[in-house]
Order: C-alpha cells, then sequence, then structure tokens
C-alpha cells in the first residue's frame, strides 16, 4: 500500500512554526518604538499623548503572530526602553538614597526595572500563551498589564512609573477616574488603545470598535466637581531647601489659621508616641502668628522607636496630635529584597487628624502611593488631604512632577481637595476635579497660599509676596558654626537672621564681624564639632562676637571655657550636660537683636535645665581650677559629675554650672552620688569653697 502524498499545507505549516521559532524583528521593533514613547510621556504631562501611542504599538506587535515568549521578551524590551527614556533619573536617585557605592545602588536598579518592567512582561507572556489565543489582544493585553502593576504596587509600593500617572493632565481621563475609579479607568484607557493598535496591525476596524466607543465617551463626560475647595483657605504650605531656615514673619495681608511643614522639616526628634494631646512641647516655631502647625519630625516612641510622623502643635509648641506613617518606604525606611535596614516602626493611628478644626486626611511623603490609605480617609469623612513630602531625593524636576501628578491623581479619586508641602521640592494646591489651584516656585523657600477669592500666592519666608520688587536685607547677625558631618545639628533661624558657616575649610581673613556666635553640633569632653577646644576658640574669634552660645553637649567645661576667654571676653551661654539633639530652645528676643544679656536671657534648655550665663575671663577660670583643686575627697564625691572621664560640676559665682576635670585618684574612697550624669539631670551644682 503506497502512502498518500503529503498535504501542500504542510510545507506552508512548517514554515510558519519555524518563523515563530526565531525572533520577528519587525515586532520587537514595534515594542522598543511603543516603549520609547511610553517613556516619553512620563517626560512631559503635555505628552500624554504617547503612552496611548506606546500601548497601540505593543498591541500591534503583540497581534503578529509570535510565540508567548517571544511576545513577553518584546514586551520586556519594549517596557525597559520606555523606562530608560521615561525615568533617567532613577539611577541618580538611587545615588542620593545609597550613596555613591555601586553595589547597592545598582541592584536597587535592577530590582527596579525587574518588577516595574519584569511584572508587565512575565504576565504577558503568560496571557499570550493562555487567554490569548481565543481573545483578541485589546482583552488580555490591559488585563495582564494591570495585572503586572499591581505586582509592582504590592513589592515596590512606588508607582511613578504607572500608566495613569501620564495622564494627570488630562482633564477626560481625570473625568473618567473620579466616576469609576482607579483600576477600571486604567483598564478602559488600556483596552481603548490596544484596540487601536490591533484594528491597525490586522487591517479589521471590528477590532477598533473600543477605541471608538471610548473616545466619544471620555470626551462627553460632564465635569467633576471642584469639592469643599473651601477648606484649603487660610492654609500656609511651605516649600524649604534646608532644614535650618525658619519663616521670619508670616505672610503679608493673609490670614493663616494653620502652616502646613514637610516631612521631617527641620531635623526635630522629639520624644512622643501616636495620639491625643501630650503634655509635651517641641519648641516655639520663631514666633510665628498665633496659630496651629503640621510639623513632620522624627518622633522617639517609648517602647516602640523611631517613627516616621506628623505632629500637630500650638504656636507654643505644646503638641496636640501625633499621628506616625503606616507605609514605609522600601531600600530606605525598611528592607526590601535584602538591601536596606527597617529604620523606623510603622504606625499605627488613624490617618487622620484635626487641624485648625478641620479634619484632614495626613498623608506622610509615600503615603501617597497607598490607595488603601486614602480609602480610609475618605471613609473617616475627612474635609481635605494634607501631604508632608519630601522631594530633593527625586533629584530631578521630572520626577517631582510626576509625585505631584500622583497627588493629582489622589484628589480626583477619592474626591478631595489637597495640599502639599515639600521639602526641596514644590507646594502645591489642588481641587477635588484636578484643577491645580496653586503650585510654588520649587528653587526658592517660601509659603504658598491659596484662597477661593484671592487665589494662589506665593511669599518669602518674611512674608513679602514672591513675585515683589525685592527689598534690601539687612546683613544678619548670628554666625552659626556647626560641622558638614552634622549639618541636621545647625541651629534653626528665622530667615535673614542666620548665616551658617561650617567649620571645615573656614577662613578667619574672610570672614565679617558678627554680634552672636553660635557653635552647633556634636560634643564631647574634649571635642566639640570633631575639632579641640583650641580650633574651636579660635573659629569663634574669626568673628569677633559678644555673645557666644556653645549649643552642644558638655559646652560648659572649663577646658573649652578657658580656650574661648583666651582670645574674648564676650558672653557665653552653655550647658555641662548632654544636650537635647534639637538643641537649645530660642524665644524671638534672641533673634531680633539686643544687649548679649537680653539674647542670653532669651535662650533656654529643652529639658528647662540652669545654663551657664556668664562673661569670659581667664583670670575667674584660674581661681576655679584652684578652688576645685583645694577640695578634698568627701566634697569631690558630692559634687562628682562623671566618672569617666572624672569630672565634677560647680556653680560658678551664681552665673551657672561649670564642668571641671580632675584626677580620678584625688576622690580616694569618697562616696559618689548614686545618681550621675544623664539621670540627675535636677540636682543642683555643688557650691565651691570661698577663697
Amino acid at each position: 500500500m503506497t502512502p498518500p502524498p503529503p498535504s501542500k499545507a504542510e510545507p506552508a505549516r512548517a514554515a510558519t512554526l519555524a518563523s515563530l521559532r526565531r525572533p520577528d524583528l519587525a515586532t520587537w521593533a514595534l515594542t522598543a518604538l511603543g516603549g520609547v514613547c511610553y517613556g516619553a510621556a512620563r517626560l512631559e504631562a503635555a505628552w500624554a499623548w504617547a503612552a496611548w501611542l506606546g500601548v497601540a504599538l505593543l498591541a500591534a506587535a503583540l497581534a503578529r503572530p509570535q510565540t508567548a515568549a517571544h511576545a513577553g521578551f518584546a514586551a520586556l524590551l519594549g517596557l525597559a526602553a520606555g523606562m530608560a527614556v521615561g525615568l533617567p533619573w532613577l539611577d541618580a536617585m538611587n545615588q542620593a538614597l545609597f550613596g555613591a557605592a555601586p553595589g547597592p545602588r545598582l541592584a536597587a536598579l535592577a530590582i527596579e526595572y525587574g518588577v516595574s518592567a519584569g511584572s508587565i512582561a512575565l504576565l504577558v507572556g503568560l496571557a499570550r500563551a493562555t487567554i490569548g489565543r481565543r481573545l483578541p489582544v485589546w482583552i488580555w493585553l490591559p488585563l495582564a498589564w494591570a495585572a503586572g502593576e499591581a505586582v509592582r504596587d504590592l513589592t515596590l509600593v512606588q508607582n511613578l512609573d504607572g500608566w495613569l500617572v501620564t495622564q494627570w493632565r488630562n482633564a477626560p481621563v481625570l473625568r473618567l477616574l473620579g466616576r469609576i475609579g482607579w483600576w477600571p479607568t486604567l483598564l478602559a484607557c488600556l483596552a481603548g488603545a490596544a484596540a487601536a493598535g490591533e484594528a491597525a496591525a490586522r487591517r479589521s476596524w471590528r477590532h477598533g470598535l473600543p477605541a471608538m466607543a471610548l473616545g466619544p465617551a471620555l470626551i462627553l463626560l460632564p465635569a467633576l466637581e471642584a469639592g469643599p475647595v473651601q477648606a484649603l483657605s487660610e492654609l500656609g504650605a511651605l516649600h524649604l531647601l534646608d532644614t535650618h531656615t525658619l519663616p521670619a514673619a508670616a505672610p503679608q495681608g493673609v490670614r493663616l489659621a494653620a502652616w502646613i511643614w514637610p516631612e521631617d522639616a527641620l531635623g526635630l526628634r522629639p520624644t512622643l508616641g501616636e495620639g491625643g494631646a501630650r503634655a509635651r512641647s517641641v519648641g516655639p516655631l520663631a514666633g510665628l502668628a498665633d496659630v496651629e502647625h503640621v510639623v513632620g519630625a522624627i518622633t522617639v516612641a517609648p517602647g516602640i522607636g523611631r517613627q516616621n510622623a506628623l505632629v500637630v502643635t500650638r504656636r507654643d509648641g505644646d503638641v496636640v496630635q501625633v499621628r506616625a506613617k503606616r507605609q514605609l518606604m522600601p531600600f530606605t525606611e525598611r528592607p526590601a529584597f535584602g538591601i536596606g535596614a527597617r529604620i523606623y516602626a510603622p504606625g499605627r493611628a488613624p490617618p487622620t487628624l484635626t487641624v485648625a478644626g478641620r479634619q484632614v486626611g495626613a498623608i506622610i511623603c509615600g503615603e501617597v502611593f497607598d490607595r488603601a490609605l486614602f480609602a480610609q480617609v475618605r471613609a473617616s469623612g475627612a474635609e481635605l488631604l494634607v501631604v508632608a513630602a519630601r522631594d530633593g531625593f527625586l533629584r530631578a524636576a521630572q520626577a517631582q512632577r510626576l509625585a505631584l501628578g500622583i497627588q493629582v491623581l489622589r484628589s480626583v479619586e477619592f474626591g478631595l481637595p489637597s495640599v502639599r508641602a515639600s521639602y526641596q521640592g514644590p507646594a502645591a494646591f489642588v481641587a477635588a476635579d484636578g484643577t491645580l489651584l496653586a503650585e510654588s516656585r520649587p528653587e526658592v523657600p517660601g509659603v504658598l497660599t491659596w484662597s477661593p477669592t484671592r487665589g494662589a500666592a506665593d511669599f518669602d519666608l518674611r512674608g513679602r509676596p514672591l513675585d515683589a520688587e525685592p527689598e534690601a536685607t539687612p546683613a544678619p547677625q548670628i554666625e552659626v558654626l556647626y560641622s558638614e558631618a552634622a549639618e541636621e545639628l545647625a541651629t534653626r533661624c528665622p530667615a535673614g537672621r542666620c548665616h551658617w558657616q561650617p567649620i571645615e575649610g573656614l577662613r578667619c581673613e574672610d570672614q565679617p564681624r558678627r554680634e552672636v556666635v553660635v557653635v552647633a553640633g556634636h560634643g564631647t569632653d574634649k571635642a566639640w564639632l570633631d575639632r579641640d577646644a583650641a580650633t574651636v576658640a579660635a573659629a569663634v574669634a574669626c568673628f569677633s562676637p559678644r555673645l557666644v552660645v556653645v549649643d552642644t553637649c558638655f559646652g560648659a567645661s572649663v577646658t573649652l571655657l578657658e580656650a574661648l576667654a583666651r582670645r574674648s571676653r564676650a558672653m557665653v551661654v552653655a550647658s555641662p550636660r548632654i544636650v537635647h539633639g534639637d538643641g537649645f530652645r530660642y524665644g524671638a528676643a534672641f533673634f531680633t537683636g539686643g544687649s548679649p544679656a537680653d539674647r542670653a536671657a532669651a535662650i533656654a534648655d529643652p529639658n528647662l535645665q540652669p545654663l551657664l550665663r556668664w562673661n569670659l575671663d581667664s583670670e575667674v577660670l584660674v581661681r576655679l581650677r584652684a578652688r576645685v583643686d583645694a577640695m578634698q575627697p568627701d566634697a569631690l564625691g558630692r559634687a562628682l559629675f562623671r566618672r569617666n572621664p572624672a569630672s565634677v560640676r560647680v556653680d560658678l559665682d551664681g552665673h551657672g554650672p561649670v564642668v571641671v576635670p580632675i584626677d580620678w585618684r584625688r576622690l580616694g574612697s569618697a562616696p559618689s552620688p548614686r545618681r550621675l550624669h544623664g539621670r540627675q539631670r535636677s540636682r543642683a551644682p555643688t557650691p565651691l569653697p570661698p577663697d
């Protein structure tokens, strides 16, 4: 029996299978071009249309005959190209977060690419292998894409590269988002774009029906409501460039009910737990108007640890409410994929605060990505959203605009107006329909305001309109000496009152005379700002001050006082103890001028412990040394301040406490106080015996 002749269809089928086994360059070119278009849409909000074109090109590529593996690899190529084009700042951001060391920085970059592009590409390949055999591309591609974005949201949390983020200035898409929510809007838009691409690839108008239906629907949707925008009035949103320049005055001609400060705005480290009013204070905030403040701070919660929090205070600094961040960011605030460490403990308090009589949703920086948190805020009956951000690490204007875009999308989706305060980024007011009511100039510090009648107004930190003719600013009278190794400890001052000078590389001959010098930073028994007493005294003498404030631990050490007294007879203010990380408290009189004594009287220890206030005099210190040298072992034991290194605390002729080092062998067998420094903060200094 002779076999039947081969079918004419078999060679064609074999050729088709062979073509599927090798990469289709045209398909890969389409996906790469689509990825570039999608990336371009991330660079400028006006290029939102390019994101639609990118999805259409990807759908056209996936409509071509190919294996599931080729489809997944093609999608990975396109999405990775889109990230390279649209997120060029990613590596700079990682360098800001992890430093110049290439290991963690490049590992984080690989994870970001792998999760953001890889999750969508993997699901595209899986969908192509399963439902893609029976369903058109415009159905299964949006499902795979949305599932990939959901995976990214669950792992990296941050979704600056989401498709809808490119549409934050696209009014028709915002109208749809405000009516049907995030995922339905994403699926509808992706389906419309994919249908257009698939129809072009297959030359079939039937596959383009979803696109033809979506376009008119977006255009005909009625406008959204702007929401209770009156809740945004009388709020001042600060946009700051450093953590030590405070506002010197309220905006001229504007009544404010509350100031909104950025995340970790001032480097404050108060000991506070979450919840309602506490009998604690974070200090007065530079004598501003008698209003409330929402201040970003790193709190230390007893029994819990450090938390990234928002603190509501009155003008005098008394704490009203505390709410800690719940959604911690991967890598920088909690570990992810083996990179990073747990820096903060997550908060547990509800995400709402009462500010100036208004119920607000309090969002701390990266929590803006957590849609579940916003749902809780809306369910709580909040009137508006307050976003306290820290944008400097993004390192690019495009990235900061995308972060602002996320805020706009959240306001639209949840129907709440919002206000943003930012560190090294723009402040903004946003209506619930997505209208950008006001936006600050990020290159200058100031306070942004908005009201329904007056509109937007931006002021500098001295209360003057930023668009007004600049006024002559007198030279500051206060010099703050600090170390670049501890810049966060530099003393905070109202704008225009201080000049900040790192001690590293200080050139004495270039310095003007200042009325006051503040030495701010770390201090030990033998070193201040990581320098010995002679070096610090020489740096202070460069400015010929009349008042020297040693805002460090152990500033009232006789070792430092002797070095200062050799060069000056200025008044000095210092503490013999460990000083709280936020430094001394400075009243308004310290900054506004007056005699050294008047300025010194406006300085207080945060724990209300006595400070040394005294005019430097070398002869008095010589006599002080002699009198301590004459003290008997029992007297030394009663005055003992620290065991290692051994030192005693004595009163300097009624001017305050001073620490004097001694040879520990002089104590002999004399008993010492049971509670020494660090715990005996209320113990009075031992008076010296008479001459």
